[in-house]
């Protein structure tokens, strides 16, 4: 009879043990089931396709990631480098996910005296990345322009970035109406802007502090139409200007070399 009650129980044991195997793999097939998707990325050069996939919740199931598009965007852009992120379903498969990026492009290289810090930041004016901790390669900052004296003691980085966009624009407009790179942009003791130009051997100086921030824009515009008239001007002494100082009202001061 022992050895009845023990073959008895053995068998119950193995049976319970396969029960639970095969329901242990029911609910793993569920699970796989439950969070396969199938996910396309694109527009990103910098940030490598991996490193996105590291934000993404995967071990969701692809139904909450319909119900949860706005989650998936904020946690895509919880990196730097990415300035805004779309989430999309592949319409009409339920499982497939389209995600478009748009990159932060390095515009500036922020040099903070006070700090000894370098930093590198977009065009919008957000933070990317301290210049010696970099993700970014070279050939993704060769562009950028250096920017000293600027960043002094504000009280919020919502402030600084809304600086650095202005600046940013005013360097835009100013580049694209002279036709010039801008290489370095210095502000001075006084407040003006001190530019320096990939193709020229002297600095311009625009104004900068003494004008209202709403007419920052349209003062480099019209500073950058007076530049290039002195450029006309004194094409063939080029190579004897030391400075043009643009910043004064519908005048401007050339100074050469003694």
């Amino acid at each position: 009879m022992k050895k009845l009650f023990w073959s008895i129980v053995c068998i119950a044991l193995l049976l319970g043990l396969s029960m639970l195997l095969v329901s242990s793999r029911f609910w793993q097939e569920v699970d796989d089931y439950l969070t396969y998707k199938d996910l396309a990325i694109n527009g990103n050069e910098i940030v490598p396709t991996v490193e996105i996939l590291d934000l993404l919740p995967l071990e969701k199931g692809f139904i909450w990631w319909h119900l949860n598009k706005s989650e998936i965007e904020k946690a895509l852009l919880s990196n730097s480098l990415i300035e805004s992120a779309l989430f999309e379903r592949c319409s009409p498969v339920p499982r497939c996910f389209l995600i478009s990026v748009v990159e932060r492009v390095p515009f500036f290289i922020l040099a903070d005296e006070q700090r000894q810090q370098v930093w590198i930041a977009g065009k919008d004016g957000a933070f990317i990345d301290p210049a010696n901790h970099s993700r970014l390669r070279p050939r993704h900052i060769e562009d950028a322009i250096i920017v000293k004296g600027f960043i002094g003691q504000e009280k919020s980085m919502d402030i600084l970035r809304r600086r650095l966009r202005l600046l940013g624009d005013v360097l835009s407009v100013i580049s694209g109406v002279t036709k010039l790179s801008v290489k370095e942009a210095l502000i001075r003791d006084d407040g003006d802007l001190k530019i320096i130009f990939e193709e020229l051997k002297f600095p311009a100086i625009f104004g900068y502090h003494d004008v209202p921030s709403k007419d920052l824009v349209k003062n480099a515009e019209q500073e950058s139409l007076r530049l290039n008239a002195i450029l006309d001007e004194f094409s063939h002494r080029q190579d004897q200007i030391k400075e043009i100082d643009l910043a004064f009202d519908r005048l401007a001061a050339v100074k050469f070399n003694d």
